[in-house]
């Protein structure tokens, strides 16, 4: 699943892929030295970061910079896994030679 760390700090989810996750409104942020990982909440009520639309298609982005700011990341396209048990979305921090392909 390909998704987009932006230059702001953002996880940037096309709406394919936002609608294939079964994305909620509610996320939890952990991050550590590779990876910034996005658990989807069972509801914007029980707390976590906002996943917001971005546009009228159904993408969807969550500000991260303030868990990753003193890692090493780079912006760019990258692919992210995917884990539905934990409804957990893994993303890389760094990808090799920063953008890798197109997010369109």
């Amino acid at each position: 699943m390909r998704v987009e760390l932006t230059e702001r700090g953002s996880v940037r989810i096309d709406a394919r892929c936002a609608d294939e996750i079964g994305a909620a409104e509610g996320v939890l942020v952990r991050a550590d030295e590779s990876s910034v990982s996005l658990t989807m909440l069972p509801g914007n009520a029980v707390g976590g970061l906002i996943l917001n639309r971005t546009s009228a298609a159904g993408d969807r982005a969550v500000l991260v910079v303030a868990q990753i700011r003193d890692l090493q990341w780079n912006a760019g396209v990258r692919e992210a896994e995917w884990d539905a048990r934990s409804r957990t979305l893994c993303v890389p921090l760094c990808v090799e030679d920063g953008v890798v392909g197109s997010f369109a």
